[in-house]
């Protein structure tokens, strides 16, 4: 059983003692148990095409009406992922992923029963958007608070998954309803998403997860903040070099959602049939599950330099989507500019965490997660709605994919000015020291007993304790703190 907040002790970790549950032991059934929740969430998440034809046979309506299903469920994931971040902090991540859980199967499961499509938007978009918000947000977070060591192959990894989920959804789709029908497809997807209750009761709280909650509350009461400004943290934006990390990834995203949602049109609209737009997804798809698993590989092999790779598959990209109009009237052309655009867009999804977590450090590892989803909304929110436009006014995809392109380019020209912010000393993830009598101590070696910072080797009170640290700003070694007895921190 946890202990009170008040009486919570922070255990060490790093080089002053191993913790029994991180890198080892229950963080592989952690691992295998978050891999297996995304694969849950992701394969619905990815079925949205299949059941747009569904409702449109099944209730009518109007194309736009239909989509706005799986508008919401797809935006509501990325948008939430802040509030998700609360929930994580206040509660813990295996609360997340339950109440997800639970969102998501009632969604699907009322959606079986509901008389109009107007009541399917709010079942089975904003219900299971929401459920897709929560369960995402915590499960990702719960796996990166159970490793340290390998942490990046374990969160990189987590998104390859995502890869073969979207490879498998279509398939089942419409297997599901052409065996079973809507209903009882719905009711399927409820009892497949209710598994995700199971893991998070295998989430339990790690040891480090418990650590973070524990100080920032401690750091909460010292400052005396509320608890909506203490665990809904926009200070991270301050950071120029993670904020324009951010903007890259809203790139890609853009880029990516644009061309998933207007491709197909533009192949039937030189005169493709649906077997060739199933294939070219098919393609799609393969190539972007590629993209992660060398994702994963950049991350574990070469850590420090992911950053460098980031904003080169962003150029790469960008100059072959600009490109696309000289070379898409050849089908060649047409499973060249696919692959190229599932390779390098998966490429960096699987590095987004980890780079992150590279920026920030594992105590905003919530926070940022949030951050980084919400760019990725912004992306997919605005990528095909402006497309969709720039073809209404002329007609023509050219200016389209060419636009995408350019917003590509822009992207990594953000991602190399991120790689320049943070090699410049101030930009860099906060590292905390504390003195203690004079003896200054690195942050593995801190702990906290009953609300009192002291070193691990030492059951000293946090009497003439002065803290000191470096971030965007203040130098390296200089107090974060005026006073004595005041304990104050950037990991809240």
């Amino acid at each position: 059983m946890e202990r009170p907040m008040d009486e919570h002790i922070i255990r060490p970790y790093g080089r002053s003692k191993i913790r029994p549950d991180i890198d080892r032991g229950w963080a592989w059934v952690v691992m295998a148990a978050v891999y297996m929740g995304m694969m849950i969430y992701c394969i619905t998440l990815y079925m949205n095409g299949v059941l747009y034809l569904a409702l449109l046979d099944k209730y009518g309506g109007t194309d736009v009406k239909a989509s706005l299903v799986g508008a919401f469920a797809g935006g509501l994931l990325c948008f939430l992922g802040p509030v998700a971040g609360i929930l994580n902090n206040l509660f813990s991540c295996r609360f997340s992923i339950v109440l997800g859980g639970v969102f998501t199967s009632v969604g699907f499961a009322s959606s079986a029963f509901v008389p109009s499509l107007d009541w399917v938007i709010f079942t089975a978009g904003v219900l299971v958007g929401t459920g897709y918000g929560m369960s995402s947000s915590g499960i990702i977070c719960s796996l990166g608070f159970y490793f340290k060591r390998y942490q990046n192959q374990a969160l990189s990894c987590a998104f390859l998954v995502v890869g073969v989920a979207m490879f498998v959804s279509a398939p089942l789709g419409l297997y599901l309803i052409d065996k079973f029908g809507l209903s009882q497809a719905f009711l399927i997807l409820a009892s497949v998403q209710l598994q995700m209750c199971v893991v998070g009761v295998i989430c339990r709280p790690s040891t480090i997860e418990q650590d973070v909650r524990a100080l920032k509350n401690l750091v909460r009461k010292k400052k005396t903040e509320s608890l909506f400004n203490s665990y809904l943290d926009f200070s991270l934006l301050t950071n120029k070099a993670y904020f324009l990390f951010l903007l890259s990834t809203s790139a890609w995203n853009f880029a990516l959602t644009s061309v998933h949602v207007h491709l197909p049109n533009y192949v039937f609209k030189l005169g493709g049939q649906s077997h060739d737009i199933s294939l070219i997804m098919i393609v799609f798809s393969v190539a972007n599950t590629i993209g992660r698993l060398l994702g994963s590989f950049t991350v574990t092999k070469g850590q420090y330099k992911a950053i460098y790779v980031h904003l080169l598959v962003l150029v790469i990209s960008g100059v072959a989507t600009s490109l696309f109009m000289f070379y898409s009237k050849e089908v060649a052309g047409i499973y060249i500019f696919t692959s190229q655009l599932g390779l390098f867009t998966g490429w960096p999804n699987a590095m987004m965490t980890p780079l992150s977590l590279s920026f920030v450090g594992i105590t905003k590892l919530s926070e940022a997660y949030g951050l980084a989803y919400l760019f990725c909304g912004i992306g997919v929110s605005t990528g095909p709605v402006l497309i969709g436009y720039l073809y209404s006014m002329t007609g023509s995809y050219e200016y389209s994919f060419i636009t995408a392109g350019v917003v590509l380019i822009l992207g990594s020209l953000s991602g190399f000015g991120a790689m320049c912010c943070r090699t410049d000393g101030h930009n860099k993830p906060a590292v905390y020291s504390i003195d203690v009598e004079g003896e200054k101590l690195e942050e593995e070696e801190l702990t906290v007993v009953d609300n009192h910072v002291t070193p691990d080797r030492s059951s000293l009170s946090a009497s003439g304790t002065r803290i000191y640290g470096h971030d965007e700003t203040c130098e390296q070694g200089q107090p974060l703190l005026g006073e004595k007895n005041e304990i104050k921190s950037h990991f809240s």
